[in-house]
């Protein structure tokens, strides 16, 4: 039966020649025993380069050489070409032995080509999925690392608040303190020897103080509520009245010590709507500040009117005026800053700050100008529904 098929394909050896000399699917080459190459196709010529038979990594051209058989057909398997710096290239080869020479027909199984692009498409399916997974933890991570910054951002933002408010509490406190222990020792240790004008002198020093220490101690602790989100802003309807008449009363005395004329009049009286509170510690803030950076003999005026739906809260004094350079830091900048007063007040630097952030919780608009020596505008602007 072989005998019959050698003696068919003899007829065909033209042909068959041909195309093993020309087949873009087979590797073949023939070799003999002294590595001299006397015949390769394009394919072959291709894979073994330069380095000729010293491609050959495994097995080697002369293990190939050494191996006996009782057929000419001494290998067939796995043949790795290439070198141990690049890509190699795997062929599945029969090697022939005869008369001292070697020939080599490679090529690839179509099984194992099946079997290989299988592995291959497993292999981009787990790549495009590692590929997946990964593009989502890198977007967890990158929103994690963006959460961390803004943690970290607000709690350095309530570090410093904390400072500023221990600061306050440290010093801007102590001295009305000092000044209450000084007068209520002195009221307690002489009141059997002091005249009645005298001890009512006192006491109203004695209340002045406790009062301006009450509303900075109240003034703070509604700052630091707000930054830290623990003061919603809760907006009610009341008279103006409800509002203007206890701070007028507050500062009447304070304005009075300066010679000050502290005027209420211009003030339509109706109903308003703002959160209480808030709008409360911006006018004494601003009102506090006008009688602070005034001097003797001058005037600090609050108006207050209702136009299109727009509560406009004006306070203007004859003080010492602020530089256009220093209205601009002072509407923009996030910073807490303090003079002193024209008869050397301190203060905290806090309220500003602190009626800016009030001002912003009821969607409002503060407004300064001012002319050095001739005194300021604080005006308030505050939308009604």
């Amino acid at each position: 039966m072989n005998e019959h098929k050698s003696n068919i394909l003899s007829e065909w050896i033209d042909e068959l020649s041909n195309i093993i000399k020309n087949e873009d699917l087979l590797y073949i080459a023939i070799v003999d025993a002294n590595h001299k190459i006397e015949f390769c196709n394009e394919l072959m010529a291709g894979l073994l380069g330069q380095q000729g038979v010293e491609s050959f990594i495994n097995p080697k051209f002369e293990t190939l050489t050494k191996l006996q058989s009782k057929s000419s057909l001494i290998f067939k398997g796995h043949i790795t070409f290439g070198d141990m710096l690049s890509v190699n290239t795997s062929l599945f080869a029969h090697v022939y032995k005869k008369n001292n020479k070697l020939l080599i027909i490679g090529g690839s199984k179509i099984p194992e080509l099946l079997h290989q692009n299988t592995q291959m498409a497993e292999l981009n399916r787990e790549v495009n999925n590692l590929q997946r997974e990964l593009i989502i933890k890198n977007q967890a991570l990158e929103q994690t690392l963006l959460d961390l910054n803004k943690t970290n951002a607000k709690l350095e933002s309530l570090n410093k608040d904390k400072d500023l408010f221990i600061s306050i509490l440290a010093h801007d406190l102590k001295s009305p303190f000092n000044s209450l222990l000084g007068f209520s020792s002195l009221l307690a240790d002489e009141i059997d020897n002091l005249d009645t004008k005298t001890i009512k002198r006192y006491s109203n020093i004695i209340n002045e103080i406790s009062t301006q220490s009450y509303y900075l101690l109240d003034d703070v602790l509604n700052w630091y509520k707000s930054q830290s989100g623990n003061m919603p802003y809760e907006p009610v309807d009341f008279h103006i009245s409800e509002l203007l008449d206890p701070i007028h009363q507050q500062y009447q005395n304070k304005a009075v010590e300066k010679n000050i004329k502290l005027d209420f009049t211009n003030i339509q009286y109706t109903t308003i709507s703002a959160d209480f509170n808030m709008l409360s510690a911006i006018l004494r803030n601003f009102i506090s500040n006008a009688i602070k950076f005034t001097p003797k003999d001058g005037i600090v005026e609050l108006s207050c009117n209702v136009v299109h739906n727009t509560l406009e809260i004006k306070i203007s004094d004859t003080g010492v005026g602020i530089s256009d350079e220093d209205i601009q830091v002072m509407l923009n900048s996030s910073q807490i800053k303090s003079k002193s007063g024209t008869k050397n007040e301190k203060g905290t630097g806090l309220g500003l700050f602190m009626c800016k952030e009030f001002i912003r919780k009821h969607n409002g608009i503060l407004k300064i100008s001012s002319e050095i020596g001739k005194g300021s505008v604080f005006t308030t602007i505050i939308p009604q529904s």
